[in-house]
């Protein structure tokens, strides 16, 4: 505080004093430096130092993100995203007659991007679907995604499906781009070849009980061969022969697997038709039913036991005969598909066991004579 003083003098000498005081405040002078002022997240923290006058000044530091301080020298401050902050200094002197500030700005870059995937496979046969999924940035980056799949087609998104028609060797390239740049990654994915299977079987039309049927492999890009002929039969030959023991009409099944495991199978219907053999079997035990007797007729394929009756083919004559324990005969039939309903005289027959006689002739002249027993249940 400064004592100012004033003597004022008139011409007739005259004069006067005044004397008043004069304060000066001390004046803030605002100065710091950062370092560094440009870096790439995820560094981000910058250092400070105060470089203002001495004085009894208060400061306020703001970092241009919602956080401020109060203390005089900070030392860092650590920022949790990237961008471009202002750092602002406030100072006054302790009665805030005076004040000073000063703004500097300093850049933090976003992180280097940094393109990757994953994917579902990376082989397989074709046409082979593969599922893509892109990498995310580690600091919640958004990131677009651009994929090339080497086969001419494109895609966008961070996850994304394709399928490769074809077998072949395919480079994937996947961009992927973010605030911090480009990046782009490969990885290749390996398309077998499928299997073509086909063949031809010779003769179509075969009579037993000697005549075998050749089948004739017509496959590409086969490694090994499984066959099916319809009847529980199978064989790994390329071209086997086959012969059948059952009449009737067969499909016929060629599953084919190339060295690569692709595998692929084709079953023509009917390929095969079996003629010349009878077939003729009974069951063991059969439940009359008990609302009265029937005249024992019964149709191919139902599910009713209350018949007993054999199946079989190839038949062309044909007599079934039953009898008791006794030896009396208690039913005759002369119908492949006339039955014995259980009954005898118009009467249930009790719970026992009954024996049956069969003499057949089949199709290719073959006579058979046949015993067995049967137990009537109730």
């Amino acid at each position: 505080t400064y004592s100012v003083f004033l003597k004022a003098s008139s011409e007739y000498n005259c004069q006067d004093t005044v004397t008043k005081p004069l304060t000066v405040y001390a004046q803030p002078d605002a100065d710091f430096h950062v370092e560094p002022q440009v870096q790439k997240f995820p560094e981000s923290k910058v250092f400070i130092t105060n470089q203002s006058n001495e004085g009894p000044w208060s400061y306020k530091w703001n970092y241009d993100d919602e956080s401020t301080d109060s203390v005089k020298s900070p030392n860092f401050h650590q920022y949790d995203h990237w961008g471009t902050y202002d750092i602002g200094l406030g100072i006054k002197s302790k009665t805030s007659h005076c004040i000073d500030s000063l703004t500097k700005s300093i850049s933090i870059l976003p992180p280097e991007v940094n393109a990757s995937y994953q994917l579902s496979r990376k082989e397989g046969c074709e046409p082979l679907t593969v599922e893509f999924e892109g990498a995310q940035s580690v600091y919640d980056e958004k990131y677009s995604y651009k994929w090339d799949f080497g086969d001419g087609n494109t895609g966008e998104g961070r996850q994304i499906t394709h399928t490769f028609d074809s077998a072949g060797v395919y480079y994937v390239k996947m961009v992927a781009k973010g605030e911090g740049g480009t990046d782009h990654t490969y990885d290749t994915i390996q398309v077998f070849k499928k299997p073509v299977p086909d063949f031809e079987v010779e003769p179509k039309l075969v009579m037993l009980p000697d005549q075998k049927m050749h089948c004739f492999n017509l496959s590409k890009y086969g490694d090994s061969y499984l066959w099916n002929f319809g009847d529980g039969s199978t064989s790994n030959k390329r071209s086997p022969k086959h012969l059948y023991s059952d009449l009737g009409k067969f499909d016929v099944r060629l599953t084919v697997e190339t060295s690569d495991g692709c595998i692929d199978s084709v079953v023509k219907e009917n390929a095969v038709e079996v003629k010349g053999k009878g077939m003729l079997k009974f069951p063991t035990a059969f439940t009359p039913g008990k609302s009265g007797p029937t005249d024992g007729r019964w149709e191919e394929n139902e599910q009713d036991n209350n018949i007993f009756h054999p199946v079989g083919s190839g038949i062309v004559e044909y007599k079934l005969q039953i009898f008791n324990k006794w030896g009396e005969k208690i039913f005759e039939s002369k119908e492949f598909h006339k039955g014995w309903d259980g009954y005898y005289q118009g009467e249930l027959l009790p719970q026992d066991v009954y024996v049956w006689k069969v003499e057949a002739k089949f199709s290719n002249g073959e006579v058979v004579e046949r015993m067995g027993d049967v137990t009537l249940l109730r």
